[in-house]
């Protein structure tokens, strides 16, 4: 049997406020930058991923940097990926 009493979760802040970009206009800060080959990818290219943020917010946990290395923290706003391809 599975206790699901007193389990610990990580609840979003700031009135329910989720880690993750909603979709909308949004002032972002380009984190990183990824060329993804596709399965298909002989046939049809790469995809182009990138990695995005939000301003900080204060009073705000994000997501995890890095989950391996906690010592990392975690992002100060929201994050999101936007994706590229040939067949947009």
């Amino acid at each position: 049997m599975i206790q699901t009493k007193n389990i610990k979760t990580d609840e979003p802040t700031i009135g329910g406020l989720k880690p993750i970009i909603s979709a909308g206009n949004h002032e972002i800060m380009i984190s990183s930058i990824e060329l993804q080959s596709d399965k298909n990818s002989e046939k049809y290219g790469n995809k182009l991923k990138l990695l995005v943020v939000t301003k900080p917010i204060e009073g705000f946990k994000g997501m995890a940097i890095n989950k391996a290395k906690p010592e990392l923290g975690n992002y100060q706003g929201q994050i999101g990926y936007v994706s590229y391809s040939r067949w947009n």
